[in-house]
């Protein structure tokens, strides 16, 4: 007998979703309360009635779609004892005015606790779902199979926020070539950065420590045994340099971990030349280090240090890109009064083709998002004898200075889900629901 797949079980419940918004949309039309009110009346020409008719029509391919979704979980892989549904009230986010309106109400089956976010994102064309809970808002995500990766309990009722998609008129990936399209002026008007000319140095307070013997052999016969060509094989080195850093990092409860290449994207009102524009960024992260969370994509936090690798012949034009890169994760930081100087806390990135490093932050300075650099440190990884071993020790202390200090800035914003959404506007992080109100 076939299995029943996560995809055969979508597609009811998408089938389902459907039939619930059509009964929906007749149960909000005025005649249907009429006709409700001549049934219990006795009046029983109602049942002849072509509206009433379609009613009745929908309502039993709703009960049909109920029970093939039962069915297919009774023989799946997925088994429910009984059909359990949940309540949802779904309210329309208007950005223009950042207030929320209530829309609609639904009821959703659940699977295991679970409703299908995927379709029900899908079925409403929304970019983002979030739970309102009490004062908080939570972004909902999915599995890979699209369930929701929260539970629900039967027949309690929710509160969503429906975020429609912003038109966007620029779309800006951070690989992008163009040098019109993306440069460090166009990501310095779009992000309202500043820039400080003097170079920026390790604290004074940071006690360096001694670049693991662990370390020096593995770099030693890379340079040795690869030709470091490509991108690839360059990447392997910056994440050699992390590992080992997080290693020698004392690890709290919520330990470290990198991650790779996740995704991020916003969307950001900017002026151009040409009047206010909607301006798309997004793209993949080369490496994102933070708190790790079961069943979120990415680490939690997101935000205590972002590794961009490029060419070598790349290297130099990499700045854009970084600075891009390193804005938008600051659009992810939590609080405007977690971490140091408020605003989420400072976003650290770093510059390398492996062999060339540069390290860089974005810091809130008198209320302005500005950003400092480091000066170039180089490694010769094929000439890494034991006399050249100082430059590859600046590297690594310089990688662990910033680990710990975009952990130690802010440590209960590190702690905190990137999925609370915050929007980063003219250097300063402001919660996007902050002043939003449930009618």
């Amino acid at each position: 007998m076939a299995t029943t797949t996560p995809t055969d079980l979508q597609a009811v419940q998408t089938r389902l979703n459907k039939v619930q918004r059509d009964l929906d949309d007749l149960k909000s039309d005025p005649d249907y309360q009429q006709f409700v009110a001549r049934i219990r009346d006795h009046d029983a020409s109602v049942f002849s009635n072509p509206f009433w008719q379609r009613y009745e029509k929908i309502e039993a391919q709703l009960v049909s779609e109920k029970q093939g979704l039962l069915s297919l979980m009774k023989t799946g892989m997925l088994v429910e004892e009984e059909e359990k549904f949940a309540n949802f009230h779904f309210y329309y986010w208007n950005t223009k005015s950042n207030a929320t309106k209530p829309y609609k109400k639904i009821t959703l089956m659940l699977v295991h606790g679970k409703i299908y976010l995927k379709s029900l994102l899908e079925d409403e064309e929304a970019s983002e779902i979030f739970l309102k809970n009490g004062h908080k808002q939570v972004k909902l995500q999915y599995d890979s199979n699209g369930l929701s990766v929260k539970t629900w309990r039967p027949d309690e009722t929710y509160h969503l926020i429906v975020k429609k998609p912003l038109s966007v008129d620029i779309q800006i990936t951070f690989s992008e070539k163009n040098e019109a399209k993306l440069n460090v002026l166009i990501v310095k008007n779009d992000f309202n950065l500043e820039f400080h000319d003097s170079e920026w140095t390790m604290s004074a307070d940071y006690a360096p420590v001694d670049i693991p013997i662990g370390l020096c052999e593995a770099l030693k016969a890379m340079g040795e045994f690869n030709s470091l060509r490509k991108e690839m094989s360059r990447r392997s080195v910056v994440s050699v340099f992390i590992h080992f850093v997080l290693s020698s990092i004392p690890q709290g409860k919520a330990k470290l971990c990198v991650d790779e290449e996740p995704l991020f994207q916003i969307v950001r009102e900017c002026m151009r030349d040409d009047g206010t524009k909607h301006v798309q960024y997004s793209g993949p992260l080369d490496f994102v280090i933070g708190h790790s969370r079961v069943a979120e994509i990415m680490p939690s936090d997101a935000a205590v240090i972002v590794v961009e690798t490029k060419k070598s012949d790349a290297f130099d034009k990499s700045l854009p890109q970084a600075l891009a890169q390193a804005a938008t994760v600051m659009h992810y930081r939590r609080s405007k009064k977690k971490g140091e100087n408020g605003s989420g806390g400072p976003v650290y990135f770093v510059r390398t083709d492996a062999e060339r490093w540069i390290f860089s932050r974005i810091i809130m300075i008198n209320g302005s998002a500005t950003a400092q650099h480091s000066r170039e440190y180089r490694v010769d990884l094929r000439k890494l004898t034991e006399s050249k071993v100082a430059s590859a020790n600046e590297i690594f202390n310089w990688i662990r200075f910033l680990i710990q200090s975009g952990r130690d800035s802010s440590p209960r914003a590190s702690l905190q889900s990137l999925d609370q959404t915050i929007e980063y506007d003219d250097g300063l992080t402001k919660d996007i629901f902050n002043d939003m109100e449930i009618n």
